[in-house]
């Protein structure tokens, strides 16, 4: 008996050998013109070899339009359609943001929502889901969200809803920490417990430098010479233009801009004892001209770098301590100094509310001195 023809947009059971070491994951997936083709991914292991297969399923378009979804196509049919349309408006999305949704959408919501048919996707639907993937992945939950509200805003403009069910699910109060940057003492004893590292010798550079200069771990570790003007004569000056980002499931990798995009590009006016550390490690670059290189020259790994600042904190006292703290630490010394538009400045912040919210420390407050008011509410000395 002949096998059924898959639907539209849709692939069939994935299989994964190993093939000279290597991983492949291969499906039949039926594309838009009716014809079913072979689809395969490889990786280091099964498992990544899948979630890259399943990724490239997602944005595969073949004459895939609009014209085609009707309240019996499915969700994951939706995203298809509205995930490469999302990249053509936004198209200064990172390449960190794209690895985030495409991962969310491959791992999370079609394998939990895929089959089910647009019409059938009620707000109670929905929320109950989310509600479940707050409880069990909270940190991804949010992002699940935004994406389903933003693929049934399409929906409900292409007209396959009367409206967006995903507009009105459960939002989640977010558990914001307050920000926490290291007091002088603690720096102290940060340090001294750096100094007497003996292997993985860059990770006292690399902590000096990213609280110098107030920098996420990925642009600090991005850090090429050719970005650096440290003789200056308006002062040392370091030009922030990239970051290393890790993808789930794929290797880290140099993004040629930071977290915000090309927007994210700025100079920043070192400190001279920053420049003493950028001035020396410059000397020494390879031909891949990184100032923060491994062995083999090539971009250190970012979860290499926290497993070894893990070790160092322990030892030193300090077990709540990550890197994105001495960025916080750098920003509270700069809005106590100079305030905090100042501060907001100089992180490149889009308000002043998400630097003090996110990243300057509490101070106890002082009020103003009223004292020679005050002074008139003395007791009279008795006569």
């Amino acid at each position: 008996m002949a096998r059924p023809p898959l639907d539209l947009g849709t692939y069939g059971r994935i299989n994964a050998v190993v093939i000279n070491g290597r991983h492949r994951a291969r499906t039949r997936y039926r594309d838009s013109d009716g014809t079913t083709r072979v689809v395969e991914r490889w990786g280091p292991s099964a498992a990544a070899a899948t979630r890259d297969l399943k990724s490239a399923l997602i944005n595969r378009q073949h004459g895939e339009s609009g014209a085609e979804l009707t309240p019996e196509s499915t969700v994951a049919s939706l995203l298809r359609v509205w995930w490469p349309l999302k990249q053509q408006k936004k198209k200064n999305l990172s390449t960190g943001t794209r690895a985030s949704y495409e991962d969310i959408m491959a791992r999370i919501i079609i394998p939990g929502l895929g089959e089910i048919r647009i019409r059938e996707a009620t707000t109670k639907k929905l929320d109950s889901w989310l509600i479940k993937q707050q409880e069990r992945r909270p940190a991804q939950a949010d992002l699940c969200r935004t994406i389903l509200r933003q693929a049934f805003d399409l929906a409900a403009q292409w007209d396959l809803l009367a409206s967006n069910p995903a507009r009105a699910v459960s939002t989640f109060e977010k558990d914001i920490k307050e920000p926490r940057g290291l007091t002088l003492d603690e720096l102290s004893r940060w340090r001294d417990q750096l100094r007497q590292v003996r292997h993985n010798l860059w990770i006292a550079d690399v902590s000096e430098t990213q609280l110098g200069l107030g920098l996420r771990i990925g642009e600090t570790l991005a850090l090429r010479a050719d970005a650096l003007d440290l003789d200056n004569p308006a002062g040392p000056r370091v030009l922030i233009h990239a970051t290393v980002i890790t993808p789930h499931g794929k290797p880290h990798a140099l993004q040629p801009h930071t977290k915000e995009g090309p927007a994210g590009r700025r100079t920043i006016v070192a400190p001279d004892w920053v420049a003493e550390i950028l001035a020396r490690r410059a000397l020494l670059v390879g031909p891949s001209g990184l100032i923060f290189a491994s062995r083999n020259d090539t971009l250190l790994n970012p979860h290499n770098v926290r497993e070894a600042w893990r070790r160092e904190r322990g030892r030193a006292g300090l077990d709540w301590l990550v890197p994105h703290n001495l960025r916080k630490t750098a920003l509270s010394c700069i809005e106590e100094v100079y305030g905090l538009e100042t501060a907001q400045a100089f992180a490149d912040h889009a308000s002043p509310l998400v630097t003090k919210t996110h990243y300057i420390t509490a101070r106890t407050k002082v009020g103003p001195d009223v004292r020679p008011a005050l002074n008139r509410l003395a007791p009279t000395k008795p006569r």
